[in-house]
């Protein structure tokens, strides 16, 4: 940002607990039934969390294409 700061922006999770509440399973190999993990991906972070990185980046002076 404007005073050198590093911000999180991208992120990867892996989440076991949403596949144990939608009851989600496939059928392995050996025909046992597995419950995956999710991949969940946010390349920006929330909307907000963008913004705010731009707006401390440009200290608060946005350029015109913006």
């Amino acid at each position: 940002d404007a005073i050198g700061r590093t911000w999180q922006m991208s992120t990867v999770q892996l989440d076991f607990n949403l596949p144990e509440r939608f009851d989600l399973e496939y059928t392995g190999p050996d025909g046992s039934k597995q419950r995956p993990v999710m991949i969940h991906r946010a390349l920006f972070g929330s909307i907000e969390r963008f913004f705010a990185v731009l707006l401390e980046h440009y200290a608060g002076a946005f350029p015109v294409w913006l």
